[in-house]
């Protein structure tokens, strides 16, 4: 967070959800074929991740259908750096996304790992961490 805003990272195109048949079978022990989200409980990061999937794609009501993962996951393909302003009321949906940087930004292919959280800003670095690292990306001044 800095200032009014709160900058968050998407997952890239190429680098983004896995397929719902891999993802089900995982987390849908009644072979319902749908994600109940309580069923993820003990996987944090799945947990957060079906949840907002649920809250802003889906209806709501504890589980992902096949239909919704399908437009949640493509939705988040966009990818990138995108800077959300703080301070409306309500659901607030894509008109409080003051802008997404998508060019540049590392994917799973460029660090090798998921990214899985969102990027801190500091001293005029972005520090990216995924599954077993944390990367730091600056622009070298040295040039100029």
């Amino acid at each position: 967070m800095v200032g009014d805003s709160l900058y968050t990272v998407e997952p890239g195109e190429g680098g983004g959800w896995p397929a719902f048949d891999g993802v089900v079978a995982q987390f849908d022990p009644d072979e319902d074929g749908r994600i109940t989200i309580a069923h993820a409980s003990d996987d944090p990061i799945w947990a957060r991740s079906f949840t907002g999937m649920d809250r802003h794609i889906g209806n709501g009501d504890g589980i992902l259908t096949r239909e919704e993962y399908a437009i949640a996951s493509n939705e988040m393909m966009r990818g990138g750096l995108a800077r959300v302003r703080l301070g409306g009321e309500g659901d607030q949906g894509s008109s409080a996304i003051a802008w997404r940087h998508t060019k540049g930004m590392p994917s799973l292919h460029d660090l090798g790992e998921q990214i899985i959280a969102t990027p801190a800003l500091a001293d005029g670095r972005v520090y990216v961490r995924t599954e077993a690292t944390l990367h730091c990306f600056a622009v070298d001044r040295t040039d100029s």
